[in-house]
């Protein structure tokens, strides 16, 4: 176990470095990312093939200074959207979402899975003004049990595909039938791109299906090879992109 005290112990840097240690997966839930530096580790760890999942109270607390985020700002959260293809979720469940933590690499007990957590927010306020305490405890079975808090509570969000103009026109994208039975349909949206890449992903954010298409206007997947339970399906046109949740 290591214990970290603010303003005492440059934690933020801290949350940095143990970031960057993830070689499998990272998951991540954090009632607010404010930290321009933080959001750059995470966005790095994600391009480094490390599947990354993320959760935030709500979108607009992400890299807001002011409340209204500035143009870089903007940049920001855009990478870490797209470095986390659809992994990045904004909670709409009861109260208020006020954890943080996050767990490294629980999948991979051949590199040190552990899990960070205390009451610090990821903001210059918890690393320079409150007094703040953060614990980090390597353990593959503390790792795996918040893990199954996180993959309870991803479900209870919407995923934010982008916060600025990179979205597709909302409801361009039909799944059906929904609830789906032995296959479902997809209907993509129109689009000038030549081809939109699929991707679909279970509740937990593994990839469990992907694939091309060229100007197809639908197609239909089966399910035999799908357990029950929550999806997000993104398809990616172009620089843009858009996401739709179903069962």
């Amino acid at each position: 176990m290591e214990c970290f005290f603010s303003p005492s112990d440059n934690v933020n840097n801290t949350i940095i470095n143990h970031i960057r240690t993830a070689n499998s997966d990272l998951e991540v839930a954090v009632m607010l990312l404010t930290r321009r530096e933080i959001a750059y580790a995470v966005s790095d760890v994600a391009d480094s093939s490390v599947m990354v999942s993320f959760l935030v109270n709500s979108k607009e607390g992400c890299i807001t200074q002011t409340g209204t985020p500035a143009v870089d700002d903007y940049r920001v959260v855009n990478a870490i959207v797209s470095a986390c293809q659809g992994r990045f979720i904004d909670y709409t469940g009861g109260g208020i979402m006020h954890n943080k933590y996050m767990i490294v690499d629980q999948s991979n007990t051949a590199s040190d899975p552990f899990v960070w957590t205390g009451s610090h927010n990821w903001s210059a306020s918890a690393d320079m003004d409150n007094d703040e305490n953060s614990i980090a405890i390597h353990d593959a079975t503390i790792a795996n049990i918040y893990y199954q808090n996180f993959a309870k509570i991803i479900t209870m969000g919407d995923v934010i595909y982008d916060i600025t103009d990179f979205k597709l026109p909302a409801n361009s994208l039909k799944v059906y039938p929904n609830p789906a039975n032995e296959q479902f349909t997809v209907s993509l949206p129109e689009t000038t791109a030549t081809t939109s890449q699929i991707a679909l992903y279970d509740f937990t954010g593994r990839c469990v299906y992907s694939t091309m298409k060229s100007r197809e206007n639908s197609f239909s997947v089966s399910t035999v090879n799908f357990t029950p339970g929550l999806y997000i399906l993104q398809v990616r046109s172009g620089e843009k992109f858009t996401t739709k949740k179903f069962w």
